[in-house]
């Protein structure tokens, strides 16, 4: 990082850290000034990922690079050069792998993933099950994501690569993710949390939230009026599909408003009284994280597809649970 700061002769630079790592904000920022000419901004704003740059603040403060820390590249098109530190975890990961043996045992082919944080120790967890008798299996990387193996809270390409070819997958990492890719695959999943030492079936979980997701599409089938969600944010604006979206609820003689935010949470919304439902195409991770703590119903765009007959329930969620098909 100093290397590189003093390398491009940057003058100005501002610093963006995710929630887990905004505590360090005050150390790294005293490093840079102590080791370069560099002046350290820190961004205040709250950061969900790649996806969320500060370019806005970095084009006011006229910065000469952004250094985001915790996450891999994003979004390529930006005017502004951006450095990212992805911070590699050394927490013991075996710990909990020999705890989620148990959950394991009666499969074979184990599918493997987990985030950036902790892509350097996979190959020692493949080792490790390897050692057990079991055949892991880690997906390719493709599109956005840089490792193989590695997820993000919107993208899970490398387990849905392999999800046929799997019987279970052991994930590592947070309920967060393991949340976003047990509503995406039709394996189950077992979370091997390392910072909590905890292991947990995700089974149930994915029951409960598929069950939530269907009742907010079937209240939504009732509804005239929507509000559309546009997000600002870098990697988030989605014009095109909100445009789409919006067609798509007029062909069925429902009206949908487009609306624009940099944040969307359910006090922004509360000011939009006409609207009864609301489709999100901003951050994904809104309508599976957020949707208990809004007022209205809000559905994503997979949802309104669904509600609208452009893709089956059943053949699109709920593969590995028949009993659960509504």
């Amino acid at each position: 990082m100093i290397t590189e700061i003093t390398k491009r002769a940057v003058k100005r630079v501002l610093l963006q850290f995710p929630e887990g790592l905004i505590t360090a904000a005050s150390r790294i920022s005293k490093l840079i000034e102590d080791n370069t000419e560099a002046l350290t901004i820190v961004s205040m704003d709250p950061c969900y990922g790649a996806c969320d740059l500060p370019i806005y603040q970095a084009k006011k403060l006229e910065v000469d690079l952004i250094i985001h820390f915790g996450h891999t590249p994003y979004t390529t098109e930006e005017d502004i050069p951006i450095l990212y530190l992805e911070i590699p975890s050394n927490i013991d990961i075996l710990k909990t792998i020999r705890k989620a043996l148990r959950s394991l045992k009666g499969y074979q082919k184990i599918g493997l993933a987990t985030t950036v944080q902790h892509v350097p120790s996979l190959q020692i967890v493949k080792r490790f099950l390897e050692e057990k008798g079991l055949t892991p299996i880690i997906g390719k990387k493709r599109g956005k994501i840089k490792y193989d193996g590695q997820i993000l809270g919107c993208d899970y390409s490398t387990m849905q690569d392999i999800d046929d070819s799997v019987d279970i997958f052991l994930l590592i990492g947070s309920m967060f993710h393991a949340l976003g890719a047990t509503l995406t695959l039709s394996r189950n999943i077992i979370l091997a949390d390392p910072y909590q030492n905890r292991v947990i079936d995700m089974r149930e979980r994915k029951r409960t939230e598929l069950k939530r997701r269907w009742a907010r599409i079937s209240k939504a089938r009732e509804i005239a009026d929507f509000g559309i969600i546009l997000s600002s944010k870098t990697g988030q604006f989605r014009l095109d599909e909100a445009i789409r979206i919006k067609r798509l609820l007029e062909d069925s003689n429902k009206r949908g408003i487009l609306l624009i935010s940099s944040e969307v949470s359910p006090k922004i919304l509360e000011n939009f009284t006409s609207f009864k439902a609301y489709v999100n195409t901003a951050c994904p991770r809104i309508t599976i994280d957020d949707a208990q703590q809004f007022r209205r119903t809000i559905l994503s765009i997979e949802d309104v597809e669904i509600m609208m007959g452009k893709k089956k329930w059943d053949s699109h969620v709920n593969k590995i649970y028949p009993e659960d098909r509504t």
